[in-house]
């Protein structure tokens, strides 16, 4: 990967996760009314994710982690670097609230080992059920992403019958409501695997880059998804709207993750130039994760304050440069961890295994 590229993915990174701050920002309850953002904003920066997403896991599958246990342990250590502290974080910040008297989830905060083991392992959309994990709303998009991991790892790391065999598993875990956007996920997938074969001209490129652009421009400002996902849910008598959660606007997902699609697709070939700002781009895209994870319930907790928009946005961004310290930066150390615990297994198997008898 050129380190343009790289450098666009950050910023696409970083821009994604700005677009579901601002937007979560400019909801009633936390700024009333001053701040505003375009329809689904938030929504449709996380259909970018889940196509980035898809192109990043094929990536590192493919060129740096070359067995089932690397890409778990790898995958593990950067979900629950920062999942673990912003559930901590939720659950703190909602329980406070609730004894101010503020709107909470209650029957959550209640009986909390009931319900974490639902959001460590990712389950709180599985088959009927309808969990925001502690009010912290932004962490639905996990509930499916770690599952697209799952799925991509039996199919690209196990064989034969193991490999139809955990794939059946991971469907009957989590039921068909979470794979209404898996196709959105496998569109990064595809990106990848494109790039590996021969590609566009630069001109070409740079024209299916800035058509791209537009068509993005074009969904933010006049947003066509709402007129047909509007569409769709009249077509099904309102059993979208009903029953399918954050999958019911997959009719206009699709429309967003594919022009995503083809900018991704677009982008290397485009030859775009960065030059000093790559560093500070990727400065601030080690953040966005924690950014992401962690604005919700900071946006709960500053706004019983009654701060201003501006000191309220503020406030957030520089608690999330403050926590990212202790979430994004202790990836790498949760990762070697996992590995000296995994070979240290693996070791004592081997020695198990020749120590028995014939």
């Amino acid at each position: 990967m050129s380190r343009a590229f790289s450098t666009y993915l950050n910023l696409l990174r970083l821009l994604a996760a700005l677009a579901v701050f601002f937007s979560h920002a400019a909801l009633q309850s936390f700024t009333g009314g001053t701040v505003w953002a375009p329809s689904l904003m938030g929504h449709k920066a996380v259909i970018l994710f889940f196509v980035l997403s898809g192109y990043v896991i094929a990536y590192v599958a493919r060129e740096r982690e070359h067995t089932f246990a690397v890409f778990a342990v790898s995958r593990a250590a950067r979900i629950y670097s920062v999942a673990v502290p912003a559930l901590a974080i939720s659950f703190v910040i909602q329980l406070l609230l609730w004894h101010l008297g503020e709107t909470a989830p209650v029957y959550q905060l209640t009986q909390p080992f009931k319900y974490l083991p639902v959001f460590l392992t990712f389950t709180g959309d599985a088959w009927f059920l309808n969990e925001d994990a502690f009010a912290n709303v932004p962490y639905w998009s996990l509930f499916y992403e770690v599952w697209y991991y799952a799925a991509f790892a039996a199919a690209f790391y196990l064989r034969g019958w193991a490999r139809i065999a955990v794939l059946a598993a991971v469907v009957l875990a989590t039921g068909p409501r979470i794979w209404l956007l898996a196709p959105l996920w496998l569109a990064g997938c595809l990106v990848y695997r494109l790039h590996r074969g021969p590609g566009p001209g630069r001109r070409t490129a740079r024209l299916l880059f800035v058509a791209s652009l537009l068509a993005a421009g074009f969904i933010l400002a006049a947003d066509p998804n709402s007129a047909m996902n509007a569409w769709a849910d009249r077509l099904s008598g309102g059993w979208m709207s009903a029953n399918l959660r954050y999958s019911r606007y997959v009719l206009g997902d699709l429309l967003t993750g594919g022009i995503v699609a083809i900018n991704l697709y677009a982008a290397p070939y485009a030859e775009l130039r960065f030059g000093a700002a790559a560093r500070p781009i990727a400065w601030a895209a080690s953040f966005t994760f924690a950014l992401y994870l962690l604005h919700y319930p900071l946006l709960d907790l500053y706004s019983t304050l009654a701060l201003p928009a501006p000191l309220l946005i503020a406030a957030v961004l520089v608690s999330v440069l403050l926590l990212g310290q202790v979430t994004e930066r202790q990836k790498d150390r949760l990762r070697a961890w996992l590995m000296a615990w995994l070979a240290f297994i693996t070791q004592g198997k081997a020695l198990a295994g020749r120590a028995r008898p014939g």
